[in-house]
């Protein structure tokens, strides 16, 4: 998108896969806890997908390479 002008930066939401009840449970309580390394934990390793972890409180699901 950036390369057509569309955009300029990306958000800390464009790098979460989540459900609209999550991102709205997390804005609701002020972000508490958000990131918060004691509730992050790395899903099974999978040889055929990237990286995956999943914040327990909200449900959030981050990816990585």
């Amino acid at each position: 998108m950036s390369l057509s002008g569309l955009r300029s930066f990306s958000g800390p939401f464009d790098w979460i896969v989540s459900d609209f009840q999550s991102v709205l449970k997390m804005i609701e309580s002020d972000f508490d806890d958000f990131m918060n390394k004691d509730n992050i934990f790395e899903l099974p390793f999978d040889p055929n997908k990237t990286r995956r972890f999943i914040d327990e409180k909200y449900g959030f699901l981050f990816l990585m390479k």
